[in-house]
């Protein structure tokens, strides 16, 4: 790697650029806990490594779902326990966090950069984050039962999920990610979105076609009249 190596507030001793990183290496990120893939740095001496993406986490967070106060990124946690709960996950982390001490708001460093909607194969629509779920139509007992849609385990609604609202089709954030997609980007303006809408683009070339074609066979019959009149005299 021709990066340099990185000063990071979270350690002490400067982190070393590192090379692609597999998951047999068994090299766990000291900010997000999971195994690193990819470009990663770290301190071999003190077994400390961040993921490229964790190393430029930003020190301060705007979020949605916390809107009235920022996020500030602690790299450990400041409870007595050592550890946080992720209010989106709902595990619990002792490593980085995105956390607002006046509310006790807290969450993982990959929870905080989920992305707002996903698209999965088990689901013809697509998913948006949900910060809160509610369904008028449920009773107070069901809406507190939700299964997951993919696993089919309980998903803890005090936390976040990925829902189709129109469908109230919901997964856990790690069923929803794990094999998902993005979302297609939108078809530009002059292409057709559905075969709805190809068929009736092709329907009306077709009519554009034959009322052309009338008006051709038009002037023939016109001009062939004309010049059997033009004969008589």
């Amino acid at each position: 790697m021709e990066s340099e190596a990185t000063q990071h507030f979270s350690h002490p001793h400067p982190l070393n650029p590192y090379d692609e990183a597999q998951e047999s290496d068994g090299i766990r990120c000291s900010g997000c806990e999971l195994v690193t893939l990819g470009s990663l740095f770290g301190c071999e001496s003190c077994n400390y490594y961040l993921h490229e993406k964790c190393l430029n986490v930003g020190r301060w967070m705007e979020h949605p779902a916390h809107p009235n106060h920022p996020l500030t990124l602690l790299p450990v946690p400041t409870y007595p326990s050592g550890s946080f709960l992720c209010n989106a996950c709902r595990e619990d982390g002792s490593s980085f966090s995105l956390s607002c001490a006046h509310c006790e708001f807290d969450l993982h460093v990959q929870c905080a950069s989920l992305p707002q909607t996903v698209v999965h194969e088990a689901h013809p629509h697509p998913l948006s984050l949900t910060f809160s779920y509610s369904n008028p139509k449920l009773s107070h007992a069901e809406s507190i039962a939700f299964s997951c849609d993919v696993c089919g385990e309980d998903v803890d609604l005090q936390g976040w999920l990925y829902l189709c609202v129109g469908c109230d089709f919901g997964d856990h954030l790690s069923c929803a990610t794990s094999e998902a997609r993005p979302p297609p980007p939108p078809p530009p303006a002059n292409e057709p979105t559905s075969a709805v809408e190809e068929m009736h683009r092709l329907t009306k070339e077709m009519q554009e076609f034959q009322l052309a074609a009338a008006r051709c066979q038009l002037q023939m019959n016109l001009a062939n009249a004309l010049a059997s009149t033009m004969r008589r005299f």
